[in-house]
């Protein structure tokens, strides 16, 4: 029976799995418990979850730590999800955040990444998805827990789209009931030692792409539909951190977590090029000060690094030659920051124009001038559009708090 659906066309096995999709009663368990793993214990059970999968599904070879930590894994903005049934590991997989470090699928899919960020979206990678053995013939329990975490928590980072690279086999799974769109070839992918793989990719703020899936199911029960699944019935058992006013990232791996797991454990900071190494202790400086990243300095001596700017979703009020408006900051730094206007705005701003900028981030308001450095159009703002701004003065106040707004612990505790 499995061979003759396999056989099936794509229209018809599409139109199948819609008609017998359905939400398994142990999703509803107790038991269960959906989180960020924040700790060492949650991240080692984590990691060595995926390395178990990836070398039983001949995805990777064995690593003598029993743990599969990448580059982008050690990443602090990314988030490694876990799903806990009586508080052991039993599912997890990875949102990771568009920075200078770019994202995994941009080795083999960068003209589509590129498209889309030119198009002003914000990329969210789903990486590293592995379900413990026991629990794969359970109804997908475990993987819907994980992706109903995965839609709200990208939300939650300020996401537009998410990404995702899979095998060619599974692309009718993702297309059908959550929407995805394969963009680009099939292509032999190395992230997961030469894998058949596809690119797609799916809009998580557009009203229409849910309202469609949802219309899709022609069934009103939330069981029984996959896009009311994602917006409803969300209880005690998801643990989300809490996000101050305007922060849609926060840092988990502390220095001492990123010392255990990645030059203790598994030997993987070695494996950084020239440009990672630069981005990443540019971060690293960012979120814990150079101080408390001092113990790395071996693999950093002798770099020049920039400033880091943090993503954030900031309203702020811009005066341009007398005229105010109300702009978006989207990425922000002591020294300066990048606006992206409201869509369907006509205004224009050039390299080189003077502006004051007003916004507020949590209880405290700051005020800046600054000169334009760019602007990408200079005509009709969109989504595509926007300008960057230099401060005529750093702001060590504005530090302080971009610091302790991503730090996850200071966020919890403030929460």
């Amino acid at each position: 029976m499995k061979y003759l659906i396999k056989k099936l066309p794509p229209h018809y096995l599409s139109k199948l799995l819609k008609s017998r999709f359905k939400v398994p009663e142990l999703a509803f368990s107790q038991d269960f418990e959906v989180k960020l793993a924040n700790d060492r214990e949650e991240l080692e059970e984590a990691y060595g979850l995926l390395h178990d999968c990836y070398v039983g599904q001949g995805l990777m070879k064995p690593e003598p730590s029993g743990l599969r930590c990448t580059l982008f894994s050690l990443l602090p903005e990314t988030a490694t999800i876990v799903v806990k049934y009586k508080n052991k590991t039993v599912g997890t997989a990875s949102l990771i955040k568009d920075s200078r470090m770019g994202l995994p699928s941009d080795k083999d899919y960068l003209p589509q990444n590129d498209q889309l960020r030119m198009s002003g979206k914000r990329l969210i990678e789903v990486s590293s998805l592995a379900v413990a053995k026991e629990f794969r013939s359970k109804g997908h329990a475990v993987s819907l827990l994980l992706m109903k975490y995965i839609y709200h928590y990208s939300l939650m980072m300020g996401g537009d789209d998410l990404v995702i690279t899979i095998h060619p086999r599974a692309e009718v799974f993702y297309k059908a009931l959550m929407a995805f769109k394969r963009q680009g070839p099939i292509v032999s992918y190395d992230y997961v030692d030469g894998a058949l793989a596809i690119y797609m990719n799916v809009s998580i703020t557009s009203k229409k792409v849910l309202t469609e899936l949802g219309a899709s199911f022609r069934n009103d029960d939330f069981k029984r539909n996959m896009a009311l699944w994602f917006v409803s019935y969300m209880d005690e058992r998801f643990i989300f951190p809490k996000f101050a006013k305007g922060q849609v990232v926060t840092a988990v791996l502390t220095p001492e977590l990123i010392e255990y797991f990645y030059v203790n454990k598994t030997k993987q900071i070695q494996k950084f090029n020239t440009n990672e190494k630069r981005v990443f202790f540019e971060m690293l400086v960012h979120y814990f000060g150079e101080a408390e990243i001092s113990r790395f300095k071996e693999f950093y001596e002798g770099f020049q690094l920039r400033e880091y700017r943090v993503t954030v979703d900031l309203p702020a009020s811009v005066e341009i030659e007398g005229n105010f408006h109300i702009f978006k900051i989207v990425d922000l730094s002591p020294s300066g920051a990048y606006f992206s206007p409201p869509k369907g705005i006509k205004t224009c701003i050039n390299k080189g124009q003077s502006i004051n900028v007003r916004f507020q981030i949590a209880d405290k308001s700051f005020e800046f001038t600054g000169e334009v450095m760019w602007s990408k159009h200079t005509n009709i703002f969109s989504n595509s559009t926007g300008f960057g701004v230099r401060f005529n003065e750093t702001s060590l106040a504005l530090k302080d708090k971009l610091r302790t707004l991503d730090n996850f612990q200071d966020t919890q505790k403030a929460a």
